[in-house]
């Protein structure tokens, strides 16, 4: 590769021509007093010295240039530092994160960040701040869609690939997190893989401690309320360490009742405010959960596997013309399933959904891998006879 200048317009056009040092060459393109001080560090062999004095100008070059040689020459000095011995390459990808990120054009930045990052060696440190430089920088930016889309699905091999526990996985969710400025599924479980990764021990009580887990925690208020598609509330034990409205309005989504969520919202506007939602989704969102509480209760016999109509006018504060809306709506959110019956006014439960999952939904579900385990064994039975 070699540096020509063009007549026609300002500044240089690195093209592939040699195996020159493709530093002293990206040095060139920086410019004479770089190019000296590089050549002589490259002549003495030293590679690590070679790479801090073009870290020091990235940020410089990749404001001035087009945006081809931009990236490019943010590639030859990230393939320059991945070759360094550990301890030094991870030191010098802090300062090439930060250069990079400084750079004038965003675009070229993210995708200098994004290149940096596959060229660093798997599970080294310089690959993983790397990663949270990218996440932070593209939620800054607002350039988040793309990235996004590349992650989707991958926490589980990050939090493997890094060794990530405790702290450092709760930074990297929060990271994460930053990617979706609204409401969405990606989301609400990186937020709840948050507070999750507290555990349920001892080890809870340092959740007050954390620096971000009450915004953690409104998020997931937040989101659970905007999103219908949200019900899960397994996170009301680690705010009820937090305490606070967060904990308060969950609480009431557990336990409470419809007119219990209404007198919450008229003394919590602020906090309403705060969280972005409404008094509508709120009230909204506990009937739906008073639809699978009153349905778990039918599917525990108490109710024989049905729900009168009557219940759910009484459970859900609504009148009669409200109910079979309301238990169209559940059924259309997987809240519910089953059939309306309109001669009995009744609903057959097949199926509910739960709001947390305790010690009544494990048992349920051993006892239904019980069966299954014995269906199983009874049909490899049959089909052993049958072929003697």
């Amino acid at each position: 590769m070699t540096v020509e200048s063009s007549s026609n317009s300002v500044g240089s056009t690195m093209v592939e021509v040699a195996e020159e040092d493709l530093c002293v060459v990206l040095a060139r393109a920086i410019g004479s007093k770089v190019e000296k001080q590089c050549s002589d560090l490259a002549g003495q062999g030293k590679d690590a010295e070679v790479c801090d004095a073009l870290a020091g100008a990235i940020k410089d070059f990749m404001s001035k240039s087009a945006e081809g040689d931009a990236g490019n020459g943010a590639s030859i000095l990230a393939h320059a530092i991945a070759k360094l011995p550990q301890a030094k390459r991870d030191a010098l990808a802090s300062k090439f994160v930060t250069e990079v990120s400084s750079a004038a054009n965003e675009d070229v930045a993210l995708s200098a960040l994004c290149r940096a990052y596959n060229t660093f060696p798997p599970h080294s440190k310089a690959r993983l701040a790397t990663l949270m430089s990218i996440l932070e920088f593209a939620a800054k930016s607002g350039k988040t869609a793309n990235v996004a889309s590349a992650l989707k699905g991958k926490t589980e091999l990050i939090k493997t690939e890094h060794g990530l526990s405790g702290g450092s996985y709760r930074d990297f969710l929060f990271a994460l997190s930053g990617l979706y400025p609204g409401p969405c599924e990606e989301s609400f479980e990186a937020l709840n893989a948050y507070l999750a990764s507290f555990g349920t021990g001892s080890e809870l009580n340092q959740i007050s401690k954390d620096k971000n887990a009450t915004k953690v925690a409104n998020r997931l208020v937040s989101e659970l309320m905007r999103t219908p598609q949200h019900f899960k509330c397994d996170f009301v034990v680690a705010l009820k360490v937090l305490g606070g409205k967060a904990h308060e309005c969950v609480k009431i989504l557990v336990d409470g009742s419809v007119k219990d969520m209404k007198k919450f919202c008229k003394a919590s506007s602020a906090f309403l405010k705060e969280l972005g939602t409404t008094e509508a989704q709120c009230v909204g969102k506990v009937r739906l959960l008073a639809l699978a509480a009153i349905g778990a209760e039918a599917q525990k016999g108490r109710g024989g596997d049905e729900i009168s109509y009557a219940s759910v006018t009484e459970a859900l504060d609504v009148s009669a013309e409200e109910v079979e809306p309301w238990l169209v709506r559940g059924i259309g959110l997987g809240i519910l399933e089953g059939r309306m019956d309109q001669l009995h006014q009744v609903f057959k439960v097949q199926k509910t959904a739960h709001k947390t999952f305790g010690d009544d939904e494990w048992a349920t579900l051993r006892d239904r891998l019980g069966s299954m385990h014995a269906n199983i064994a009874g049909v490899q039975e049959k089909i052993r006879v049958t072929s003697k």
